[in-house]
């Protein structure tokens, strides 16, 4: 009896560390009614994901992939496709999605982030990342990939969303937040340089970043990498230092303060506290010395 209940615990724990659910999922989505029939499926993981994106496979492993399914359906004039990306976890499935659809809603599907279109459904569930994509703007399409949509949802568990709460919420741009797991991402909030930055020597810091607004209806960026420890937080700062951009005018560096100007003649403000660093970038004259004196006031 022993062996048998040990036995089954591992089956169920196989299940649970290798996508219990994916299997059940599978049967779900093999859609074939007198209006659809489901054409093939593939599978692509860790770098073979080149072979299938044209472009952008680096943003989804950055942020921590671990495999794609593509279901493609097919009826007599058109094609919808489901492509169901696994992440390593929901905040990275989230993190992908904000940044490529930013903070987005929908109430025609059951996801707490969805983009809908007349020939796209994209979402989040957990640790997944779903886009659908419809050949013809059609209703059988559209009513299709409604279908796959509620059927992912739920088969799929739900997730942790990203705790964004270190981020100020005054003047901040709505639905402006995102999460940073690498250069690429920060490169496309601000290309402050290459070279390890952040993330020296593998270190992985929490990294999250926002939109703000200035009083002259300019905007500037804020982004906030905590690390585990004070001596992380140095060890990045000084990678900062180390790599920015040779474009960028030095025009401070004392103690925990850098502050560099960019050909715009806008500025990039960046301190080390403790276990966070704090970079506020494209900052005008006026923005800039605010900061600064809020910095200065609160040492």
């Amino acid at each position: 009896m022993r062996k048998i209940s040990f036995f089954l615990f591992m089956i169920f724990t196989a299940c649970f560390l290798f996508g219990g659910s994916e299997p059940v999922l599978d049967k779900k989505l093999d859609i074939n009614s007198d209006d659809w029939t489901l054409n093939s499926t593939s599978r692509y993981d860790g770098g073979s994901l080149y072979g299938y994106m044209d472009g952008g496979a680096e943003v989804y492993i950055e942020y921590g992939f671990i495999d794609v399914k593509i279901y493609v359906y097919n009826n007599k004039d058109s094609e919808v496709k489901a492509d169901i990306y696994r992440m390593t976890d929901s905040q990275a499935s989230e993190g992908i999605f904000l940044t490529k659809y930013g903070y987005a809603i929908n109430d025609k599907i059951k996801a707490r982030l969805a983009f809908i279109d007349p020939q796209q459904i994209a979402f989040i569930q957990g640790q997944y990342f779903i886009i659908i994509n419809a050949s013809r703007n059609n209703t059988g399409s559209q009513e299709l990939m409604l279908k796959l949509s509620s059927i992912i949802l739920t088969e799929l568990p739900t997730g942790e969303s990203i705790d964004f709460s270190l981020l100020p919420t005054q003047d901040m741009v709505s639905g402006s937040a995102r999460l940073l797991r690498g250069i690429i991402a920060l490169q496309s909030i601000y290309p402050l340089g290459e070279g390890e930055m952040l993330w020296p020597g593998g270190i992985k810091p929490f990294v999250i970043a926002a939109d703000y607004n200035t009083a002259d209806k300019k905007q500037y960026n804020l982004i906030l990498a905590g690390y585990n420890s004070d001596s992380d937080s140095a060890l990045a700062f000084k990678s900062i230092k180390k790599d920015y951009d040779s474009y960028l005018e030095l025009i401070k560096d004392k103690d925990d303060i850098l502050i560099l100007k960019d050909w715009n003649g806008e500025y990039i403000v960046i301190q080390q506290r403790g276990k966070l660093i704090a970079i506020y970038t494209r900052l005008p004259e006026a923005q800039k010395e605010e900061i600064i004196s809020s910095i200065e006031s609160k040492k």
